[in-house]
């Protein structure tokens, strides 16, 4: 958000503007957020889910990673103004030592 020349000002009020909007949207996680949950949702056991505010071009690349390195999908639908992301992880579990 920063950037050489703008205004502490700007950034604050541009920080305050997308968390305003974020909080308003009803999605559980932000869109930056998305795409870092999914392998941890593939590991774990069960179904994980949860909401984004939009399907971006990182989530629908690690959706695609994460299937062909695990065999797990990462399923995608709209509900309202956000996308519900719903993975069913493997149960990893780390080896006994």
């Amino acid at each position: 958000m920063g950037e050489r020349g703008k205004k502490a000002e700007n950034v604050g009020a541009e920080a305050g503007r997308q968390l305003r909007d974020f909080l308003a949207g009803g999605a559980t996680v932000d869109e930056r957020l998305a795409d870092q949950l999914q392998l941890y949702c593939a590991l774990a056991a069960g179904t994980s889910s949860f909401m984004s505010p939009r399907l971006t071009g990182h989530l629908q690349t690690n959706a695609s990673v994460i299937e062909q390195l695990t065999g797990v999908r990462c399923s995608f639908s709209e509900e309202g103004r956000n996308v519900r992301v719903d993975i069913s992880g493997l149960g990893w579990q780390p080896a006994a030592r």
